[in-house]
């Protein structure tokens, strides 16, 4: 009989396959169209929210640090696919150029469609059902990797 770890260790590993595998389909599809896949991100990320936002906005929706996401912006900018324009404070206003959006129409749309179709196959009850648990993963993850994280900062010589 398989014990209760096992079966845990088992869909833990089934579930860290399937994610990687999930990624490496977008990977791919950057590596396609001959991009990065922060350039890939930012600009699925930028056409999902009308072609501009802040950049604290990328930074919340592709949850990366914002000095990682200033380098990919930057290089962006030099190959002209967005601008980057500084706002009042530290906020940072960044716009897809025609080039930019025409490279998301020819990139991101088709992506979004592939999304949009496969998730048409399923029920509205399967859609809510994978959201919700897809959710409450992250959300309990969130706790447990917090907890994790205040044990650690009261341990002496962290790593």
């Amino acid at each position: 009989m398989e014990s209760v770890v096992a079966r845990q260790n088992s869909t833990r590993e089934r579930f860290n396959y399937i994610v990687s595998r999930i990624d490496d389909q977008y990977h791919q599809m950057a590596v396609f169209f001959g991009i990065s896949n922060s350039a890939f991100n930012v600009l699925y990320v930028l056409y999902q929210l009308g072609g501009s936002c802040r950049q604290s906005a990328l930074t919340e929706n592709l949850g990366i640090s914002r000095k990682t996401i200033n380098s990919s912006l930057q290089k962006m900018a030099g190959e002209g696919l967005l601008t980057i324009e500084k706002g009042q404070g530290r906020s940072t206003k960044v716009e897809l150029t025609d080039r930019g959006r025409d490279c998301a129409e020819r990139i991101i749309v088709p992506v979004i469609a592939a999304e949009n179709s496969l998730f048409e196959t399923w029920t509205q009850e399967e859609r809510d059902q994978f959201l919700r648990l897809n959710q409450r993963y992250l959300s309990q993850i969130r706790e447990r990797f917090e907890e994790i994280r205040s044990r650690e900062q009261e341990r002496p010589g962290r790593v």
